[in-house]
């Protein structure tokens, strides 16, 4: 029974409380542009000087590369964190990255959508795949209990035995 209950209760935790081997940087908002759960390779903002807001993991080191020029800004407990651009209207090419991760895009400041452009290309190249990556770590963790519950079911075994066998010594 005690089995049983170690078994469930450690099925529980690894449900429960999965290890983070997902992505964590995200891009949030450019200025007041919500653009939470998309990713396209080019955004266009028609105000001036916006401050990103986005996520990582708590405390991390978020790197910001605009037009080749390198700034830093570090993630607070929560895992967020912003940057205030301060550049002017025009193209820019920004980047994001933190753990490995890179967010980019072009940003066209102070223009207006293009009417050829429909909003409905998005990019694929910086979503990750992590369906794959989710299914290792299950079948492993559960291998790694079930192979631990045998040596401690054997280890015990062992011990019921011994201790049998002197007594009848």
């Amino acid at each position: 029974m005690k089995k049983s209950c170690l078994f469930v209760a450690l099925i529980v935790f690894v449900y429960f409380f999965p290890l983070n081997l997902g992505f964590s940087l995200t891009l949030d908002k450019i200025g007041v542009l919500d653009t939470s759960g998309v990713s396209y390779t080019e955004w266009w903002y028609t105000g001036s000087n916006p401050t990103f807001y986005g996520t990582a993991d708590a405390n991390a080191a978020v790197s910001v590369a605009v037009n080749d020029t390198d700034f830093s800004v570090t993630a607070d407990g929560d895992g967020n964190w912003n940057y205030n651009a301060g550049f002017d209207g025009g193209d820019h090419t920004v980047s994001f990255s933190s753990g490995g991760e890179t967010i980019a895009f072009t940003l066209h400041l102070s223009q207006g959508v293009p009417e050829d452009v429909d909003g409905t290309t998005e990019a694929t190249v910086s979503v990750p795949d992590t369906g794959t990556t989710h299914l290792y770590l299950l079948v492993g963790s559960l291998g790694l209990i079930a192979v631990g519950w045998y040596i401690w079911d054997r280890k015990r075994a062992l011990s019921s035995f011994e201790s049998g066998v002197t007594k009848e010594l």
